[in-house]
Formats: structure tokens, C-alpha cells, sequence
């Protein structure tokens, strides 16, 4: 089900070289070729395809995809990066941040993707619905849920919900009409089909698709009469029967900024004090005038470019220059003659002064130059996703799950250190006793169970935060027995171990393994600092000393058992996989350096002395000879003769 083909479309709104209108069906349209955007004065269709009649009581919201393909190709723009997620052989491309399934009353926090990838789990392992899907985290999404959002046509809940269709109006408003906390609010209530004119202030929605029962027939005056009403805004339509769009063909920062904010949180008390808003500053380039998509572009086919070095664009296109490097720096040959001339934007040469050239080898641009410099402890982070940063909230605290930290530099699978966003997983879970494979449980199953295990009614972490270890561990062990052994053994992922019962009544065994229970990554890329703002402007001891935090950074995995000092820690140059020696023996030749220096300076200074001493001698022998005057040598012989 989570990989049925997405049946919705987005308006595509090319991003250069005019408007150009994509034919469907074997129809033809017209092309401005102008830059300027077009102005939309439309018609408005519903989701199965009939135009809207404003004069009509019964007419239902108008549908982006129905809309928008009587001029854009529909085919081209669903398998766009922010849309395919649920679409067969959709590529996963390198690993971004997962959602977070978070249940207060289990504790849990558990990564989920509908994309393939290593160390997260697909909804339906849990249980989720595609609706439930949907309904939690189409929030931060600009729509494209379909394929997530019902089955087959006629099928499980779509009948009800509608399809949660790309947004076309959630990126290209130019008027900034279009509501995200409308849309939150639309989807929570699983009002998909309703949710695109909603957000853009078209209707006033009544009802929610959320209460109806699934075996509701809406093709009867019966069941119709129980869906979610609209009533139309003033001014939507023209005298002429069309809608006005304030359309921008290239998407804002605020329109990305929706989905993807990132949030210094912390009072300081674990070392991760975070600024007053108001004293951050924004990323180096957003300053510069640069915006978003400027880097992040795509064509009709809404394959956005992710501007990683090594990126494989699905389109084939050569986005290399649209990378750190590809705009930075040249291109050479591999003797130092530039063979390609890049600086896209006008972005200017790095020279890296005093720069070994291993290290633009051995190190990503964003391992100096991105996220917040290296602290003893990566400091929490709170993001869009994770947190529902965007909407209004009055519970969200500091301290909401999932806990994330960043920057954590490791050694990416290509071998290269970069910065990366981390958080430690937390679930209930079954073990296969072969494969030593975790399958998670559905926090509504472990729900009950902890409930009476630890008699708590809402927030698991917060009420167990005063109790000892070996009460804590008791009770933890205790629902491990309740949940019982069938389909597997019961285990608790947590603080980067997978936890089991021992053979002792309340006995807990923890086991190491970092695939099911260690850290999740995701690398970061923003915000970038300014150049003299960058790791190694200072010197070379801001990672060569004993106490850098660019090597001896230190994150402790997180969770809901508390491990011994100094366990389950994470140092940055175990995570960098360097050798210890020669981190240490670099520390030391740092620590001498400058002795070093002005020994090798007076060297130098004498040798220069003594080579100049001789140059003297040997030019007082040269003027002897040409002036004819015998040497000492042949004086003092002349002199013994005569005596």
C-alpha cells in the first residue's frame, strides 16, 4: 500500500526560461517564453475533474491537480524529490532527517520513512495507517501524499478523506495568502481533499473527515451530507467565473523555510545554552541576497538539487557547480592547472592560506564552515519536522521530544568527515532470536501495558524522572514480562542498547548493537558561517590541541535508562575513526611549534652567517689574484730561503 503510485499532481511553474506549458493527452498549449511570471487567471476544477460553478451550493473545493494539469505535466512533477517519497523505485538518495513517531505515554521516538533507508522504519511496521500517516506529518508536507493517503480508487479511506494532493499554492503563493497553520489543521482532520483551498483562503471549512467511519458511502444524499462543508470567501472569483493566483515561479526562503527551520534550544544546564533568537544570525549566503532555490534547483520535473558533492541527479543533469565546491572552486587537472572555471553567483575563490591541500580532501567545506562551531558537547537543536516548528504551539518546550544535537563530525560512507544532526532512538520492541532483528511495537500496544507498570497516565520520561536506577530498571523490566514472548522477545531500545530481561526477577542485560539501537544521522549543510567565521581561521591548534572540540567533542546517547560514567558516550574522534597516536603526536608538534620555529629561524640565520663568512673569504682571495699580490702562503716560503 505505502508504495502504490501518488494519483496527484503539482502546477509546475518552471524555474527558468519562461512558461513553458507541457501538453497532455496529445494537446497542444501556447508558450510566452518570457521570464516574467505568468499571470494565472484560471478556471477552477474539482478533485473529479468538473469545473467550478461559484454559483453552484454544492460545489466542492477546487483540486490542485485537476487544476493545474489543463496546462502542466502532472507525470513529470509527482516524481519531483519532495513528492516520490511514496511512489514505486522512488530513489532514496543519500539519508535526510526522518519523521519522528513520539508517544509521550510509551516514550517512544521512533524514526519513520516511506523511503527506504538504513536505521528507519516504515510506517506500517508500527501499524500506522496510510490516513494516520497523513493526517500526523502532511503537516510539513507540500502535499503529494496520495499514494500514502488511501489505496486504489474506491478503496480504504480516500472515499472519505479525498487525496491529499500537491499543493502547488503551498510553494509558488506569491502573496503570502497561503496559511500553513490553516493547512496543519486541515490535515490533522484528515480533510485532505479540502486542505489546498483552505490554506489559500478560498473556503471556510466546516466538519472533519477524522470522525466519519470508514464504511462511509459518500455517493449517497445520506453520506454526502456528513462531509466536511465549504462556504466561499468573497472575491475568489472574477466577473468572468476564474480565480485570481498570485503565482511566483521561484519559491521564497519563506516558503522552504516553512519545512525546513532549525531552532537553538536549551537553558544551559547540560552545557547547551542557546542565544536569544535575536542575536543568531542567518546563513552567510541568505545575508548575501542568495536565496534557496538560487543553490536548490529543478526544472519542470521538480528534481530538486540537494547540492551534495557526488551528487547523481535523476535527470542527468551537470549539477556539480551547484555544490560547496562546484561554486567555490575550480575545477583542476590534478597538477594545479584549472581545466573548468566554476564561481557561480559570483562566488568568490577560497585561497585557504596556509591550508595543506590533504585537507580539502579528507574534509567536507560544511565540516568547517556549517552548523555551529564544534562545542564539548554538541549543543539540541529543535527542527521543523521533528518539532512542528512553523505553528503556534503553547507546550512546546526546550525539552520536547525527539532529542536531536548537532553538529556531530564523523566520517561519512564515502570516507569524507562532515557535520551531521543526530538523536538516539527510544521504542518497545520484539527480537527475533536468529537474526537479533528488532520490529518495533505500536505505542497504542505498549500503552496499556506501561500504564500499569509504572502507573503513569501521560508523560512516561517526565514521571519516572525522580526515580533510582534500580526501581526504574525493576519497572522496565516488569513491562518487558507483561508484554510477553510471543512474535518474539520483548526488548527496550534506548540510550544506544537494545535491553532485554535477565534471568533474575527485575534483572536487565544490556547488549551493543549499534544498528538497532545506536545514533540516527542526517547531515547538515545550514546555516554557513562567513569565512573568518570558519573552523582553522584562528590557527591550527583550534583542532590540534589537546582540548579541541574538534576532536574531543563528547555526546552521551540519550534515552530512558541511565547508563554508567563515561558509557555510551560518543567521542568526536572515535566518530572521525582516527588513530589516537597521531592525533596525539600532532597535538605535541603543535604544542612546540613555535619553539620550533625560531629554533629553525637562528638555524637558518647561522648558516646563513657562516655561508656568508665564506663568500667574504673567497672574494678577498679572488681581488688578491687579480691584483698580483702573492698569498701569505708564498710570502712566508720567500722568507725561509733567504734565511
Amino acid at each position: 500500500m505505502w508504495r502504490r503510485v501518488a494519483r496527484s499532481g503539482l502546477a509546475a511553474l518552471v524555474l527558468g526560461g519562461g512558461v513553458a506549458l507541457t501538453a497532455q493527452d496529445g494537446e497542444s498549449f501556447k508558450k510566452s517564453g518570457g521570464r516574467s511570471d505568468w499571470p494565472h487567471h484560471i478556471d477552477l476544477y474539482d478533485a473529479e475533474g468538473r469545473k467550478i460553478d461559484p454559483a453552484d451550493p454544492g460545489a466542492r473545493p477546487y483540486s490542485p491537480a485537476q487544476t493545474c494539469k489543463k496546462c502542466h505535466d502532472l507525470k513529470a512533477v509527482q516524481h519531483g524529490f519532495h513528492f516520490d517519497a511514496t511512489l514505486d523505485g522512488g530513489d532514496a538518495g543519500r539519508p535526510g532527517e526522518p519523521w519522528f513517531l513520539v508517544d509521550a505515554r510509551s516514550a517512544t521516538q521512533l524514526p519513520l520513512s516511506p523511503r527506504d533507508r538504513p536505521g528507519v522504519f516504515r510506517p506500517d511496521a508500527v501499524g500506522m495507517t496510510p490516513e494516520q500517516f497523513a493526517g500526523q506529518f502532511g503537516r510539513h508536507f507540500p502535499g503529494g501524499l496520495s499514494g500514502v493517503a488511501g489505496g486504489a480508487e474506491g478503496e480504504g479511506r480516500r472515499v472519505v478523506t479525498g487525496e491529499l494532493a500537491i499543493d502547488c499554492m503551498a510553494c509558488h503563493d506569491a502573496g503570502r495568502r497561503w496559511s500553513h497553520e490553516v493547512w496543519a489543521e486541515q490535515v490533522a482532520a484528515q480533510n485532505f481533499e479540502w486542505a489546498p483551498a483552505a490554506a489559500l483562503g478560498m473556503v471556510a471549512v466546516a466538519g472533519s473527515a477524522l470522525r466519519l467511519p470508514d464504511d462511509l458511502d459518500p455517493t449517497t444524499d445520506e453520506g454526502r451530507a456528513k462531509l466536511p462543508t465549504i462556504t466561499w470567501a468573497d472575491g475568489v472569483f472574477g466577473v468572468d467565473g476564474k480565480a485570481r493566483f498570485d503565482v511566483v515561479r521561484t519559491p521564497s526562503d519563506q516558503s522552504c523555510l516553512k519545512c525546513h527551520s532549525v531552532l537553538p534550544v536549551g537553558d544551559g544546564s547540560d552545557g547547551d545554552g542557546a542565544l536569544p533568537r535575536w542575536l543568531h544570525d542567518d546563513d552567510v549566503h541568505t545575508r548575501a541576497g542568495i536565496r534557496c532555490a538560487d543553490c536548490h534547483r529543478n526544472g519542470l520535473d521538480h528534481e530538486t538539487v540537494r547540492g551534495y558533492e557526488g551528487e547523481q541527479h535523476p535527470a542527468g543533469a551537470a549539477v556539480a557547480t551547484l555544490s560547496c565546491r562546484g561554486c567555490h572552486l575550480d575545477e583542476t587537472d590534478g597538477h594545479g592547472r584549472i581545466v573548468e572555471r566554476h564561481g557561480r553567483l559570483g562566488a568568490p575563490r577560497p585561497a585557504h592560506r596556509g591550508l595543506p591541500p590533504i585537507h580539502l580532501e579528507k574534509l567536507s567545506c560544511t565540516a568547517c564552515h556549517s552548523g555551529p562551531r564544534p562545542t564539548a558537547t554538541p549543543p539540541r537543536v529543535q527542527t521543523s519536522r521533528a518539532h512542528a516548528l512553523g505553528l503556534a504551539s503553547q507546550t512546546r518546550t526546550d525539552a520536547e521530544p525527539p532529542r536531536i544535537v548537532e553538529p556531530v563530525l564523523r566520517r561519512d560512507v564515502d570516507g569524507v568527515i562532515r557535520p551531521f544532526r543526530a538523536m538516539w532512538p527510544t521504542y518497545w520492541g520484539r527480537q527475533d532470536a536468529a537474526s537479533g532483528a528488532v520490529v518495533p511495537l505500536a505505542p497504542e500496544e505498549v500503552g496499556k501495558v506501561v500504564r500499569r507498570t509504572f502507573r503513569v497516565r501521560k508523560d512516561l520520561a517526565e514521571e519516572i524522572a525522580g526515580l533510582e536506577t534500580a526501581e526504574l530498571r525493576g519497572k522496565v523490566a516488569a513491562t518487558l514480562a507483561a508484554l510477553g514472548e510471543e512474535g518474539g522477545e520483548p526488548v527496550l531500545v534506548t540510550s544506544g542498547k537494545v535491553w532485554a530481561r535477565g534471568t533474575a526477577e527485575g534483572e536487565l542485560i544490556a547488549q551493543d548493537d549499534d544498528a538497532v539501537a545506536g545514533a540516527r544521522y542526517w547531515p547538515l549543510g545550514h546555516d554557513v558561517r562567513p569565512a573568518r567565521d570558519s573552523l582553522g581561521v584562528a590557527g591550527c591548534t583550534e583542532c590540534h590541541a589537546a582540548d579541541a572540540p574538534f576532536v574531543y567533542s563528547r555526546v552521551a546517547a540519550a534515552g530512558l535508562l541511565p547508563l554508567a560514567e563515561g558509557e555510551g558516550v560518543l567521542v568526536a574522534r572515535e566518530a572521525m575513526g582516527l588513530d589516537p597516536d597521531l592525533v596525539v603526536a600532532w597535538e605535541q608538534s603543535f604544542t612546540a611549534r613555535d619553539a620550533f620555529k625560531y629554533v629553525s629561524l637562528a638555524a637558518v640565520l647561522l648558516v646563513l652567517a657562516v655561508l656568508l663568512l665564506q663568500v667574504f673569504v673567497g672574494l678577498g682571495a679572488v681581488v688578491a689574484l687579480f691584483r698580483g699580490r702573492p698569498s701569505s702562503a708564498d710570502e712566508g716560503s720567500g722568507g725561509g730561503g733567504a734565511a
